[in-house]
């Protein structure tokens, strides 16, 4: 379900290791203690058998973010080893059921997940959280779905828990989305068009953009100068030693671009304090 983007915990160190203002952005692990209701999950996989399913959950975004990273809770085959993990965010531009448009933002391949086996087993399947980290993505405001899958090159089944016992969360505005032409659905459709309508236990995690904040402490002063110049000079330079910032803060005017003419504008942010 839609929740409307708020801090719910501001991390010093995130689940995934990071620091620099990262925060959960969604947090729907509706049901304690682990997250998920024990109720079902849907197919959320590529492997032999399943060779392309996605089920994803949505998200309103009202202010700028960067997402850097997504924790999940799922069932999966024992004994079966997932070397990959996929990503993939999607935003809709009419929020309509008669005219469902959705615009594919990025699809993350090659992520290596993390995985806490420690939860009980359900369906004869293992229960685990996963995380993936290093998706580095901006989000402007809208309205997005964001879904993980766990790759497997043989038969190692993935399905994304449902949470919340079909209690949807708080700002709720529409159903998750699903698409697997092996199961029957070729194209996008709504969940409730296949199931009762449910949450899914997933943890968006990332940071709110703070224009002219280059060093990502959460302030803009003096100390963002070097960062500044450093991406201006050299953006790849900059990603590197600021691994856990956002380079766009450095779109001081807001024209969408990190270039000469944000000189003024971050000048007249760090005479501001931002």
């Amino acid at each position: 379900m839609s929740k409307l983007l708020s801090v719910v915990a501001l991390l010093t160190l995130s689940p995934l290791g990071m620091a620099g203002g990262i925060t959960i952005l969604l947090d729907n692990f509706l049901t304690p203690p682990d997250g998920h209701d024990g109720l079902t999950g849907r197919s959320s996989e590529r492997n032999s058998l399943v060779p392309d399913s996605w089920t994803c959950d949505d998200v309103t975004i009202e202010t700028p973010v960067v997402l850097q990273g997504v924790a999940w809770v799922g069932y999966r085959d024992a004994g079966v080893t997932y070397a990959s993990a996929e990503v993939i965010i999607l935003r809709e531009e009419i929020e309509d059921r008669g005219a469902f448009l959705l615009t594919q933002v990025a699809l993350i391949e090659n992520l290596a997940p993390e995985f806490n086996d420690t939860l009980p087993a359900q369906f004869d399947l293992v229960t685990y959280r996963g995380v993936v980290a290093g998706l580095a993505v901006g989000l402007p405001p809208g309205h997005y779905y964001v879904g993980v899958r766990l790759v497997d090159s043989f038969l190692g089944r993935n399905y994304l828990a449902t949470t919340g016992g079909g209690t949807m969360g708080q700002g709720g505005q529409t159903i998750g989305i699903f698409r697997s032409a092996s199961l029957g659905s070729p194209e996008w459709v709504f969940v409730d068009e296949l199931m009762p309508a449910t949450d899914f236990a997933v943890q968006l995690i990332g940071q709110f953009l703070l224009r002219g904040d280059m060093n990502c402490d959460g302030s803009v002063n003096v100390l963002d100068i070097n960062g500044f110049v450093l991406a201006l000079m050299d953006p790849a330079g900059y990603v590197e030693q600021f691994r856990d910032c956002i380079i766009e803060n450095g779109d001081a005017n807001d024209d969408g671009q990190v270039n000469i003419l944000d000189i003024n504008a971050f000048i007249q942010l760090i005479l501001g304090g931002g």
